[in-house]
């Protein structure tokens, strides 16, 4: 994968979740993430590319134990998977 300089620092400056996560596809333990009850006004971004993601008007408390959003700001902005671990069907983002 082609990466340029500034993308490379942006990876190197993630903490080691957000690098679990956005590199390893890996997922943070549910209620655990500091996002996951922030309802400030705002949009959230991509934390390595800074790609508008959502914004604070779709968000909602689904009780999930992770940010929920019922429409992302562009689809285009997003990639869905199918994920069918853990027995259930879910949408991962």
């Amino acid at each position: 994968m082609f990466m340029n300089d500034e993308w490379k620092k942006s990876i190197e400056a993630l903490s080691e979740i957000s690098f679990h996560v956005t590199q390893q596809n890996g997922t943070e333990r549910p209620f655990t993430g500091i996002l996951n009850k922030e309802m400030r006004k705002g949009n959230y971004s991509c934390v390595v590319c800074k790609t508008l993601l959502f914004s604070d008007q779709m968000k909602f408390d689904s009780g999930c134990g992770w940010p929920s959003f019922f429409e992302p700001f562009a689809p285009s902005n997003l990639k869905e998977l199918i994920d069918t671990s853990h027995g259930m069907r879910r949408i991962e983002i």
